[in-house]
């Protein structure tokens, strides 16, 4: 089994052929997710000695991976009924060679991408089955989170993180969700610090795609509505990153969209605050709510910063397919304006207030006639003005004039 996991753990030599880097990879990656019972056992049992060398002659390897391979289709075969049953989590005792071996993937300086997906292949297949032992293991080392934060620039790795702290997948008889959740609430207040501009542009906006993943999937939502936190990611958008401020308006929008649906109460289940001592405290205090006021201030505060990523520009202009030349507008211009949007929702007065003094209709209206050809822009800018109608925002005189003028 060490040898099987060789291949989808270490880099193939320089020299190496194309089974050896490429094939046995595959088809070990392919063993190890088949969620076949001898196989995802012997990853949680501490049977095999860590002296054991990984580094076995090739023609060890096959016959390793030939004996693999005809015991998971024996395996199969007599299971063909029905999925195998799910055995009772155990908490971890020993470190467990195999698994220290497939995590040793992260002990690369800089991971590679196509072993990241084998990892993550094999990961997805112990949060589906082995869910509670695999967390107890991860979350029992500190250096296995530590290793798996400080390559979350691979998405691979970052999907891999998504799945360790989300609550969807609930296999096991028995469990509320609630199992390891403080461990998840620190691994996703580091998320949160890895939105800040200090670090890596990939770091910034996978952190930002795990954030946003949870809250469309309504999870830990009264976390991610403490004013605290927002604070944190308002942080970010008043950066002078335009990664760190793309990121914390991602995250934003997304929570204002799923708070503007009234939905926050739903599932209350999967609503928890950190440092709650039981799941039935979580639940009485599941119906907590988005402080709108406090995120409007918030959010009237990076205005200014928001309405100068808009108004910049690139002079170079792009022949598109029909041969004329455009503008890029640049995927950023389109999430503010979304985020624009979703503020102007909540129709509070401070932020309607600042909204106009910093002439940001006239603003909007420019973006429409300088980026002519991008209908999703204009769709956007045109709902965003819907709102702002209903909020009282004044600015029709300005609207009449500016097309009178163009």
């Amino acid at each position: 089994m060490l040898a099987i996991l060789d291949y989808i753990v270490s880099e193939p030599p320089p020299n190496a052929d194309d089974k050896r880097g490429y094939k046995y990879p595959f088809m070990a990656a392919e063993v190890l997710s088949c969620e076949a019972d001898n196989v995802l056992n012997a990853f949680f049992d501490p049977w095999l000695s860590p002296k054991q060398d990984a580094g076995e002659p090739e023609s060890v390897a096959e016959n390793v991976l030939k004996h693999i391979i005809e015991s998971v289709l024996s395996d199969m075969e007599e299971n063909k009924e029905g999925m195998p049953a799910l055995e009772e989590a155990k908490q971890p005792i020993n470190r467990l060679p195999l698994l220290e071996k497939l995590l040793s993937v992260l002990d690369a300086e800089n991971i590679n991408p196509v072993l990241s997906g084998y990892f993550l292949k094999v990961v997805e297949v112990f949060i589906e089955r082995k869910q509670l032992d695999f967390l107890a293991y991860v979350f029992g080392f500190k250096k296995h989170v530590e290793r798996l934060l400080v390559h979350i620039y691979d998405r691979h790795i970052a999907d891999a993180i998504k799945k360790i702290v989300s609550n969807e997948d609930r296999y096991f008889a028995g469990t509320t969700g609630n199992e390891f959740i403080y461990d998840k609430m620190l691994v996703i207040d580091k998320l949160i610090d890895l939105l800040d501009a200090s670090n890596p542009p990939d770091s910034i906006t996978n952190s930002a795609y795990i954030l946003c993943e949870l809250i469309k999937g309504k999870q830990h939502l009264a976390y991610f509505n403490e004013t605290k936190v927002l604070k944190r990611v308002f942080a970010a958008v008043t950066s002078n990153n335009t990664h760190s401020l793309c990121a914390g308006i991602d995250y934003l929008t997304e929570l204002l969209r799923l708070n503007s649906a009234g939905s926050t109460a739903a599932n209350t289940d999967n609503l928890y605050f950190i440092g709650y001592d039981n799941f039935e405290q979580i639940e009485e205090n599941a119906e907590e709510k988005l402080d709108y006021n406090e995120l409007m201030i918030l959010a009237a505060n990076c205005l200014p910063k928001l309405k100068e990523l808009l108004m910049k520009r690139e002079d170079t202009k792009y022949e598109t397919q029909f041969g004329v030349k455009v503008l890029p507008f640049g995927g950023d211009r389109l999430k503010v304006t979304s985020f624009l949007y979703e503020l102007m929702e909540i129709k509070n007065d401070i932020f309607c207030q600042r909204f106009q003094e910093l002439e940001m209709p006239v603003m909007l209206l420019q973006l429409m006639d300088v980026y002519y050809m991008n209908t999703m822009l204009h769709a956007t800018i045109c709902k965003t003005f819907s709102n702002a109608i209903k909020s009282g925002i004044a600015f029709l005189v300005d609207m009449v004039s500016f097309f009178i003028s163009v």
